[in-house]
């Protein structure tokens, strides 16, 4: 009965404390996003978030907690990468305390297309 009951109370909170967590990492990915260099023309092209902790990291606020930011961002022709490491709580707002550039990931060549000869 009692595990029953836990289990009801978990389904019950979790979309709540899903939405919740969606909230703060979309906080977070807005914050690293003006943490960007100035270059016009720089677009975002795709954005992903990952918990870098899984417990709270904050004494003072407990529901602070930690992400990983990961931003693909393109400016004149030429594409980068960039890490973020946020932390965000309920009651605090997104801190960035690292932004880093990384290098893209090496794409695999094109096989060669059927020519004619």
């Amino acid at each position: 009965m009692w595990k029953t009951a836990m289990v009801l109370l978990a389904v019950m909170l979790a979309p709540w404390s899903h939405a919740e967590e969606t909230t703060l990492a979309k906080s977070c990915i807005f914050a690293a996003a003006a943490h960007l260099p100035t270059v016009p023309g720089l677009v975002i092209k795709s954005s992903s978030t990952l918990p870098a902790s899984a417990i709270p990291v904050g004494a003072a606020d407990p529901s602070l907690r930690q992400w990983k930011v990961t931003l693909e961002v393109e400016a004149a022709g030429q594409a980068a990468l960039y890490e973020a490491l946020c932390n965000v709580g309920t009651t605090s707002p997104p801190e960035i305390l690292q932004l880093l550039a990384r290098d893209l990931p090496k794409r695999p060549p094109e096989p060669p297309q059927n020519q004619k000869k």
